[in-house]
């Protein structure tokens, strides 16, 4: 509140505690502050003088980009002249200083300069009661400066998008069923490609005679997979066949497929072609009351499914947005190429997240969209699953400020 941002991560310790600069130097190295000056600790007798001389020489050095000053009641200076001193140079400098003084807290009216007459310009110093208090305050202060000096990038804009087309889709869904329902493959596969978003298609099938046809259709390879909650995306592949290249395989495949899971209620099928191997990833959007439309990115798998790991961003997304978003979940270095694995195209895959936040942003009666898995590889990305949900949206009462840039 009453200081600069920080311009980086560079810190000056001051004071004339040893432990107390001991304490703050490892509570800055602890959160990722980097020390470029000190920790420098003035004799116990150190007068007023000596206290201005130091602080001064910390605020004008080049590699400081903020001051951290630590204090016990000195044994011949005064203490209210020593918080004097650190509240003048602050005053002479652009960059901010938080101060640890036993025996103070907040911003008491010696920090403030209110206590005395002063010329010049005055800038309050907040004292903590511990140095890792201190640190921590700017820490945050530090990172919220970064973040507010960094490039915010520009608004996304996909080409080939049908914004009419999608409309007319999501009003005649509307307009039949008023209070919503789900999107038929159908109509999922029409509302992606007005956003340019290509859905592989599936074939359900029932026999393995049906199997065999949609193999053929389709080309092989292809994958037989179950479409029943209970076994889909779960560990081991329960519910899938893959990489099928022949039309005996495919059979073998069904048939063991359905002894398997028929006992489940979970022998429901449908096929499709054989993807590039490469990392799943899920990217869902929903119509939040409060905030209205949210894009979310995570890794399938555990990582959503147990752990959470799992990104949000409001749209209307800028290009930077998009990158954050991606490598927002700790388990992103999957996509770089794990354990040899190749990196995957990260740019194919920004691209699909962006065209879904156009989607979301622009269509407000799409409740929810689940793709997953989008399959990320070094040759791009491939979509071969989503669920599509329409429903009548309450009125976005923030569209313009989600806008604002």
């Amino acid at each position: 509140v009453h200081q600069p941002l920080p311009r980086g991560p560079r810190v000056a310790i001051v004071g004339n505690s040893t432990a107390l600069g001991a304490l703050t130097a490892e509570a800055c190295v602890s959160w990722g502050l980097e020390i470029t000056h000190g920790p420098l600790c003035l004799p116990a007798e150190a007068t007023t003088a000596e206290f201005t001389t130091a602080l001064d020489a910390a605020f004008e050095d080049e590699s400081v980009d903020s001051v951290l000053t630590c204090f016990t009641p000195p044994l011949v200076t005064r203490g209210v002249d020593v918080a004097h001193a650190v509240v003048d140079s602050a005053g002479r400098s652009e960059k901010p200083c938080v101060s640890t003084f036993l025996g103070m807290r907040g911003v008491t009216a010696v920090l403030s300069g209110q206590d005395r007459e002063v010329h010049g310009h005055v800038r309050a110093v907040p004292a903590y009661p511990m140095p890792e208090d201190a640190v921590r305050s700017l820490v945050a202060a530090t990172r919220y400066g970064q973040w507010r000096a960094r490039e915010r990038g520009e608004l996304v804009n996909p080409s080939n998008v049908n914004r009419v087309a999608a409309e007319n889709i999501v009003e005649r869904i509307l307009a039949e069923t008023p209070a919503g329902r789900a999107l038929t493959p159908t109509e999922a596969h029409t509302l992606l490609a007005a956003y340019g978003i290509e859905l592989w298609p599936t074939i359900p099938v029932e026999t393995a005679d049906e199997a065999a046809a949609a193999a053929q259709h389709l080309g092989y390879p292809i994958v037989l997979k179950s479409t029943s909650p209970t076994v889909r995306h779960q560990p081991g592949l329960a519910g899938i066949r893959l990489d099928l290249g022949t039309e005996a395989s495919v059979r073998e495949a069904f048939d063991a497929l359905s002894l398997r899971l028929s006992p489940l209620d979970a022998d429901t099928f449908v096929v499709q072609r054989m993807a590039t191997p490469g990392v799943a990833c899920v990217i869902r959007t929903a119509e939040d009351p409060l905030f209205g439309p949210v894009v979310s990115f995570s890794i399938a798998g555990p990582p959503t499914d147990l752990l959470g790991d799992i990104g949000h961003r409001i749209p209307p997304l800028t290009d930077v947005d998009v990158t954050d978003l991606i490598s927002s979940v700790k388990a992103s270095p999957l996509l770089d190429g794990y354990r040899g694995a190749a990196p995957t195209d990260r740019a194919a895959l920004a691209d699909l997240l962006a065209r879904v936040s156009v989607l979301a942003d622009h269509q407000a009666d799409v409740a929810s969209l689940v793709i997953n898995p989008a399959i990320a590889h070094p040759g791009g990305v491939d979509v071969l699953g989503v669920e599509i949900v329409v429903a009548p949206a309450k009125t976005r009462k923030d569209g313009e400020r989600r806008a604002l840039t």
